[in-house]
């Protein structure tokens, strides 16, 4: 016997019931949805979930609400990263060309030296660069504060 879509999703509707007065597992809802996606192959999933009464968890206000604490709190982090890694480049940036001009040309090492240092750092160099007369005084800092 075969029944009418109408009452084939009523039967779903009241299966559905029973499963959740139950508390029977998800997997018994998964298969009263499956059952009908094969009954009904012309409707999509999401179309017969619709007309069984369920919702989707992404359009749930629940789900709504937490992905977009979520999304603020990434873009806030994100921000705060950025904000951070731009003030590190700016930094070494400028610590580097006023070192250049306060004792010369700096070498390629010094500078990957200088460009690995946490900004903490590179504002003890800065501070520290004021008393700086020759290139064995950066070396002197950066070696000291390499090993110590």
């Amino acid at each position: 016997m075969v029944l009418p879509p109408v009452q084939v999703v009523a039967v779903g509707q009241e299966l559905l019931r029973r499963i959740r007065q139950d508390g029977a597992p998800d997997d018994y809802v998964e298969w009263v949805v499956e059952t009908l996606v094969r009954r009904f192959p012309r409707s999509t999933r999401s179309k017969i979930m619709e007309m069984l009464g369920l919702v989707e968890l992404k359009q749930t206000r629940f789900y709504q609400e937490v992905y977009q604490e979520g999304t603020q709190a990434g873009e806030a982090k994100g921000r705060q990263e950025g904000e951070m890694q731009g003030r590190h480049t700016e930094g070494m940036t400028l610590i580097v060309r006023l070192l250049q001009r306060k004792v010369g040309s700096l070498t390629p090492a010094q500078v990957k030296h200088i460009q690995s240092l946490s900004l903490e750092q590179l504002e003890s160099l800065g501070e520290a660069l004021l008393d700086f007369t020759v290139q064995g005084d950066l070396d002197d800092w950066l070696e000291s504060f390499s090993t110590g």
